[in-house]
């Protein structure tokens, strides 16, 4: 699956942001009526991504229009509601609760946990900001082509390692710490693998670059926790596919 995915995603990144939110449905896998619905969530994603570059971020209903099938307004998972507010926030917006209380009220508190925390990690990023990548922009064996996240002290990319032909997450940052060494210590499924790390000095900057598991950060999962009663807490997958 992961495989069929990661084409899929290539496909677009090779094609550039669709047009109309229906012309995705050219680069679904033809089998598998689940491996189809994670395609779709995780091409709608990157489409997003792409459209932001050009200072728009189309809304999801846009694309609920184009596959009413596949992606009803009720079984949206809370993880590409929150790429919307990540790529509008990125663009300079101040995306509103109200706003998206109205548009998806079931989601109404992790939004409202993600603002607040959101504005917390504004005021500690002015202190050390992560070097600015440009999407599209070459650094030593990687083709940036969006961002998937950031956080006071790095950045997180979608990246293409020229060398390998493959995609993978690229995050950026201006110190190493323990975590590479700590990271390449765990062998398991369920954790993403480091490949390598290195330093460059034009920007200055030091890569760590990973397989790349669409789905979701880290950060909304525990946003999605924090927000989900105790008693309603399985354990089981997250419908975004984490």
């Amino acid at each position: 699956g992961e495989s069929v995915l990661e084409d899929c995603l290539q496909h677009l990144v090779d094609r550039g942001p669709m047009g109309e939110p229906g012309e995705l449905i050219e680069l679904l896998p033809a089998s598998g009526p689940q491996l189809r619905r994670f395609a779709l969530l995780e091409l709608i994603k990157l489409n997003m991504a792409m459209h932001a570059e050009s200072g728009r971020v189309p809304r999801l209903e846009d694309y609920l229009a184009a596959f009413p099938d596949m992606l009803a307004e009720d079984e949206v998972p809370i993880d590409l509601v929150l790429e919307e507010i990540q790529l509008r926030r990125e663009l300079g917006e101040e995306p509103a609760r109200e706003e998206y209380r109205h548009r998806f009220p079931r989601f109404d508190a992790t939004i409202a946990h993600l603002l607040r925390g959101a504005e917390a990690t504004a005021a500690i990023g002015k202190l050390r900001k992560p070097p600015e990548l440009m999407i599209g922009s070459e650094v030593d064996d990687f083709t940036i082509v969006h961002k998937l996240g950031e956080g006071a002290f790095a950045q997180v990319f979608l990246a293409r390692q020229n060398s390998m032909h493959r995609l993978v997450a690229l995050k950026v940052s201006t110190g190493t710490g323990d975590e590479p060494q700590a990271l390449a210590q765990f062998d398991h499924p369920n954790i993403v693998r480091v490949f390598d790390q290195r330093n460059i000095d034009d920007p200055p900057v030091h890569l760590l670059y990973m397989q790349y598991h669409p789905g979701g950060t880290l950060a909304e999962v525990v946003a999605t926790v924090r927000a989900t009663p105790d008693q309603q807490r399985t354990g089981g997958q997250h419908q975004g596919g984490f």
